[in-house]
């Protein structure tokens, strides 16, 4: 979707597009935090998890809307920033049943409805590419339908079918899961609220061409972030499956962030090896911008890479407090080091900011991880061997 539209857009009304793209991200991952992110760490099931359904019901509709009218404020492109909202509200339903299916080791069915989801997305939007459209709500509206695709297929699954819609779902979920949902919650909206004020901030010191490189470099390195997501929708039932506490768990999530920094580096190096008409054909008119970012986007992607085992790990040991605890020390700096660098540097200077932060916070939260995954670890050892353990404070 995002590339149409980019080809349809000038640099402006590109950037105004990703500006409101931010805010969905953000919408999206609010929902997640507090329903599917909690599902793949949770061992309750029944009717608890099946109430888990109510949350992006709850957030797909009202906070959709609010961005929209948000959005709608915007100068230029305010057509399909509206449209992208509307349909934003049926991702967020589509997202949760693919949740659900992997934190019931169903991952075979929700892969099914993603292929599907995304053949007819592409195959629509090829064919209204291909017959003249150069509309970008269009091309939304494609992307909203094959969402809703995706939630027709998961929904004829025994497992989404299973969810509970009834008003009281929303209490028993919010009652049964409010310690990990709203540090979840609380810790995705510190380190995305980091995000969002430094491209503000970059908006109103440099226009939204500025955005328009930030957006460009997302669109680019999005294989990134669903290899990304994939993984970790895979790892954390995995994980739980073996035991969070074996030395194979550990090693999994230490495999996963070394991967995935392989990966970043090497697609970064493959995607600034293209030609300029290359670039032009995946991005438009927005390519000179995005080239010059490139190297700092594919760093910035390699450091998020980095923590995103440690991050793991605490959240697969459901070490709520202690990775919020971490999350408040570390989001500030990222936010500080992003806006000072969007101000002097531009989006080259907002990403390198990003980055540098993230990389150095990638260090602490893979320091907590291992300290807490030992100590744990020794206190389940003495109680194996009949010790009593030393009852001393622990974070999370």
């Amino acid at each position: 979707m995002t590339f149409f539209v980019a080809r349809t857009s000038s640099p402006t009304e590109f950037g105004t597009f990703g500006l409101a793209y931010a805010i969905f991200v953000f919408v999206l991952g609010c929902s997640r935090a507090m329903s599917g992110e909690v599902l793949l760490v949770i061992s309750k099931c029944g009717e608890v998890k099946r109430a888990a359904v109510s949350i992006p019901l709850l957030v797909s509709a009202p906070l959709c809307l609010v961005a929209a009218a948000t959005a709608g404020l915007l100068r230029g492109f305010a057509d399909v920033t509206v449209v992208f909202f509307a349909m934003g509200g049926l991702v967020v339903v589509e997202d949760f049943g693919r949740y659900w299916a992997n934190a019931c080791l169903a991952s075979g069915r929700a892969a099914v409805a993603d292929v599907l989801s995304f053949a007819g997305q592409a195959l629509v939007s090829c064919g209204l590419w291909f017959s003249g459209v150069r509309t970008g709500a269009w091309y939304v509206v494609v992307w909203g339908f094959s969402a809703l695709l995706g939630i027709l297929v998961l929904r004829a699954a025994a497992f989404f079918s299973a969810a509970s819609y009834r008003p009281v779902a929303l209490r028993l979920w919010l009652s049964s899961s409010r310690p990990l949902a709203l540090s979840f919650l609380v810790d995705f909206m510190l380190l995305n609220f980091a995000a969002m004020a430094a491209q503000v901030v970059l908006v109103a010191a440099h226009g939204a061409d500025a955005s328009a490189s930030i957006r460009g470099s997302q669109l680019l390195l999005g294989p990134l972030t669903v290899l990304s997501s994939g993984a970790a929708l895979f790892l954390l039932p995995e994980v739980r499956r073996r035991g969070v506490l074996s030395r194979t768990s550990r090693s999994m999530f230490l495999a996963l962030s070394g991967v995935l920094v392989a990966v970043a580096l090497l697609w970064t190096v493959t995607l600034k090896s293209l030609s300029p008409a290359w670039g032009e054909s995946l991005t438009g008119d927005s390519w000179p911008l995005v080239s010059e970012v490139l190297w700092e986007a594919g760093l910035y992607s390699a450091a998020s890479a980095l923590a995103m085992g440690g991050v793991l790990g605490l959240r697969s040991m459901e070490a709520g407090t202690t990775g919020l605890r971490l999350r408040l020390v570390v989001a500030p700096l990222v936010c500080l080091s992003a806006s000072c660098g969007a101000i002097f540097g531009e989006a080259s200077g907002l990403l390198l900011g990003a980055g540098s932060a993230t990389a150095a916070s990638a260090i602490v939260w893979w320091v907590v991880y291992l300290r807490v995954f030992s100590r744990r670890s020794s206190k389940l050892a003495a109680v194996d061997l009949g010790i009593q353990p030393y009852e001393g404070r622990e974070g999370g």
